[in-house]
C-alpha cells in the first residue's frame, strides 16, 4: 500500500461522511487533516501544561502548515521531481521543493512558538530545583503579551 492509499484511508476513517470521496470534495481532506491536526496539537499542550484558549488560532495555523506538508509531500516521488529547467536551460530547484521546504520551516517556527519542542519548553519551563513553577512562568509570558 503507498503513503497516498493510507492517507486517503487515514482520512476516511477521520472524516465523518461515510461516503467520502477526495475527487468530488478534495478541500474536504485538508480540513479533515487541519481537525485531526488541532486536535492532536490541543492535547499535547495540555499535557504540557501549556495550553491556553487563546492558543486555539496558532493552533489551526500551525495545523494548517501541517496538513498542506502532508498533502504536498507524496507528490515527490523520486529524484526527477527535485528540480526543474530554468528558461536558460539550467537546473533549479522545482516549485513544490521550496513550498514543502517553506512550510517544514513554518512548522518547526510555530512548533517553538507553541513550547512543542523539548528546546523551546525547557527554555521556559527548566527540570525541577530550578525555581519558577509553570503556571508562574506562562502567567509572566501572558503578561507580557497583554502589555
Amino acid at each position: 500500500m503507498t503513503k497516498a492509499q493510507i492517507r486517503r484511508n487515514f482520512i476516511k476513517k477521520r472524516s465523518k461522511e461515510a461516503d467520502y470521496d477526495p475527487e468530488k470534495d478534495p478541500t474536504l481532506e485538508r480540513d479533515v487533516l487541519v481537525t485531526f491536526w488541532s486536535q492532536k496539537t490541543t492535547e499535547k499542550m495540555k499535557n504540557l501544561g501549556t495550553y491556553l484558549p487563546e492558543f486555539d488560532d496558532e493552533i489551526k495555523r500551525y495545523a494548517g502548515y501541517v496538513a498542506d506538508y502532508e498533502l504536498l509531500s507524496p507528490e515527490i516521488k523520486g529524484p526527477e521531481d527535485m528540480t526543474t529547467e530554468s528558461a536558460a536551460g539550467t537546473e533549479k530547484t522545482s516549485p513544490l521543493v521550496r513550498i514543502i521546504e517553506n512550510l517544514r520551516k513554518d512548522i518547526m517556527m510555530e512548533e517553538d512558538k507553541l513550547l512543542l519542542t523539548a528546546r523551546e519548553y525547557y527554555k521556559l519551563f527548566p527540570p525541577e530545583g530550578s525555581g519558577d513553577s509553570k503556571e508562574e512562568k506562562l502567567q509572566s509570558i501572558l503578561e507580557k503579551i497583554k502589555g
